[in-house]
């Protein structure tokens, strides 16, 4: 590459370590034809790791350390446990740069994260996580994501987008345990996409004490489209 550093050059605002993951075995930087695998490191955008289970085995817990979504849609096909604190996910957006009202959701996302099972996609057991420039994909009938007793989750930039088939149990994030406090969802966007009946919450707060929700929009684009759940 003929870049260095955190983001291709940028002063690293972390003194953890990047691990980057291909949503696809084969992906391109800077014009090169790259692939990826769990066998690489992940410590260079070169050397992708191919899942997001192995980025999280490879970090360690509260030093700083960033999972980097490379552009793409991310499947998983077994339940992701996020089990160590302090780690940061963030989906590199070509936008980035270019407005700081850019919100990540319908077609203007370039990092998707969904799954293939039927199941909750994604499992937070831990403090101090923090999403950035993701759009969360549930799938019909299933929670995107579990966030159990933790304090100090933070949803920046991030989209939960509800397009699977309508189902009142289809969730995007599901916050529970009493001591979850100090949450925020920050220029947000929940969106639901389906013309006809309701679907579940995108958001599921119940378990939340002190949260922040600042500068997010809901939005409908079905003609009779609804949250059957608020």
């Amino acid at each position: 590459l003929t870049k260095y550093g955190s983001f291709w050059g940028l002063i690293p605002q972390t003194t953890g370590r990047y691990f980057w993951v291909s949503p696809s075995d084969s992906y391109v930087i800077e014009g090169q034809a790259l692939s990826a695998t769990d066998a690489n490191d992940g410590l260079s955008p070169e050397r992708a790791l191919r899942t997001i289970d192995r980025a999280i085995d490879l970090a360690t817990a509260s030093v700083g350390d960033v999972i980097v979504l490379l552009p793409g849609t991310h499947t998983s096909g077994t339940v992701v446990t996020i089990d160590k604190a302090g780690l940061t996910f963030v989906g590199i957006n070509t936008h980035f740069r270019d407005s700081q009202n850019y919100r990540a959701y319908a077609l203007n996302s370039k990092v998707n994260w969904t799954s293939t099972l039927a199941n909750t996609a994604v499992a937070l057991s831990v403090a101090d996580t923090t999403f950035i420039g993701i759009n969360m994909i549930p799938v019909t009938a299933r929670t995107f994501m579990t966030a159990v007793t933790c304090p100090r989750t933070h949803f920046v930039d991030c989209a939960i987008t509800l397009s699977a088939a309508a189902s009142t149990s289809t969730k995007g994030v599901v916050a529970s345990g009493g001591s979850s406090a100090y949450c925020s969802f920050v220029n947000c966007v929940f969106l639901n996409t389906i013309a006809t009946s309701g679907q579940g919450p995108a958001l599921d707060i119940t378990g939340l004490g002190q949260v922040l929700i600042d500068k997010c929009q809901i939005i409908l684009t079905g003609t009779s489209s609804a949250w059957a759940v608020a």
